[in-house]
């Protein structure tokens, strides 16, 4: 039985997950798989937010919570593009089940949903941004 992740740990877990799927997106788009893309895309930001929470102390139970976090998390940046990005990257989850953005319009989304995720990220101390996988 393992012992269960630090809440440092956990944020580094989450924020290599979000490096990861962000990357995973962009090689999803290059193989014309943009339901793929944009769930990955989604995946991306939520770990991001993810990352906040378990950095905190986990406060996220569920996808409500999660949307409630990142509601808040917006408040504190205080971009006004922050809720519309997020919601890009949220509408990109339901387009995984019913595909019908295409790859021009995810590859839109992008430079937004990169600077909310980086926007996140910033929340976190150094140490924490480095996104090394605990194992």
């Amino acid at each position: 039985m393992t012992s269960p992740l630090s809440d440092k740990e956990a944020a580094g877990n989450h924020v290599f997950h979000c490096q990861q799927y962000m990357d995973n997106a962009l090689e999803a788009l290059q193989k014309n798989e943009p339901g793929k893309a944009g769930e990955m895309l989604w995946g991306s930001i939520a770990q991001a937010v993810h990352a906040v929470d378990a950095w905190r102390g986990p406060v996220i139970q569920n996808h409500r919570g999660l949307l409630n976090f990142a509601t808040r998390i917006g408040r504190e940046i205080g971009d006004p593009h922050f809720p519309n990005s997020f919601q890009s990257a949220k509408s990109l989850h339901n387009n995984f089940y019913i595909p019908v953005e295409t790859v021009e319009e995810v590859e839109v989304l992008i430079p937004g949903i990169r600077q909310a995720i980086a926007q996140i990220l910033a929340l976190l101390p150094d140490e924490a941004r480095n996104g090394t996988a605990a194992g």
